[in-house]
């Protein structure tokens, strides 16, 4: 977090209305537009094949290194995505039971190499290397310009409603702060709107009541922390890469822990509940802030 405070504080010269901030973990607030296509190398690491006859526990590793200034201007990696792989004998080590795609990871120390394991089939038994693995890195690289930075301002005088910004709308990204006692309403009204749904009287109004409420509130688990900051967040087209907090002077605000059960979110944070002017800073995967590296790798040893 030093790193990403640092990185805030050097451009606080920069004019308040470029104000930048983070994506999973506030790296690069104040940044300029990314460089112009920078190199981007992805190389093998270590590789682990667990061969065997039963059904569980049969899958290949591999370790992919992403290195390349592009990688050290980058907030992180958004995703990691297969898109082909086969061993010497030509069997597909596609796992067809899996999303090809591998999540991604922060890069808060503007480190210019990252790491990222994705898992295969087994090869064949008789295959002595993985042909070749094609596929393509997500980098993900926020400004303001680009839209992936959303600063909403004395985000705590608007508790218990939608955050407005057009940044958000534009993205079908709604995020609502919470008070711990505008949550237990919102909550108490989803459980008496569940009973109309079974009672003759709610009928289809009730049910649909429900539902709605539903799809926000199904994640919810009891939180009984009186210093934490409540959100509900619905992402449909998973644009959110992360929220993190300033005082209203643009200092961090240290996050302890933050945990997640469906659309709840729940942050801690040092010092415990902020003051009331902090900042709400949201970090948005929009096109123009993710950058798309193709790879290929070819014969690569099997262990």
């Amino acid at each position: 977090m030093r790193r990403l405070s640092t990185l805030w504080n050097r451009g606080v010269a920069c004019t308040l209305a470029t104000s930048c901030l983070w994506l999973v973990s506030a790296y690069g607030q104040t940044r300029t537009a990314p460089r112009a296509a920078p190199d981007v190398r992805v190389l093998v690491g270590d590789v682990t094949d667990k061969r065997t006859t039963g059904q569980f526990f049969a899958e290949c590793e591999v370790e992919l290194k992403i290195i390349g200034d592009a990688v050290a201007d980058s907030m992180g990696l958004r995703a990691v995505r297969v898109l082909s792989a086969v061993d010497d004998t030509g069997r597909d080590l596609i796992k067809e039971d899996e999303d090809s795609s591998s999540s991604g990871s922060m890069n808060e120390e503007a480190k210019s190499s990252l790491e990222k394991t994705i898992k295969l089939k087994n090869p064949a038994r008789g295959a002595k290397f993985i042909e070749s693995i094609k596929g393509e890195v997500e980098l993900l690289q926020p400004t303001v310009a680009n839209g992936g930075v959303v600063v909403e301002k004395n985000f705590m005088a608007r508790a218990n409603q939608p955050l407005s910004s057009p940044g958000l709308k534009k993205w079908k990204l709604q995020v609502t702060y919470f008070t711990k006692e505008g949550f237990e309403v919102k909550k108490k009204q989803y459980e008496q709107q569940k009973e109309a749904e079974k009672s003759d009287a709610g009928g289809q109004f009730g049910k649909a009541l429900a539902e709605a409420f539903g799809s926000i509130f199904s994640g919810f688990a009891d939180d009984n922390d009186e210093n934490s900051l409540r959100f509900v967040i619905d992402d449909p087209d998973g644009r959110l890469a992360g929220l993190y907090f300033r005082d209203g002077k643009g200092r961090a605000i240290d996050s302890r822990s933050h945990s997640r059960s469906g659309t709840f979110h729940s942050y801690s944070l040092e010092g415990g509940i902020p003051p009331p002017d902090s900042q709400l800073i949201i970090y948005v995967a929009t096109p123009e802030s993710l950058k798309v590296v193709p790879f290929k790798v070819d014969r690569i040893p099997l262990p």
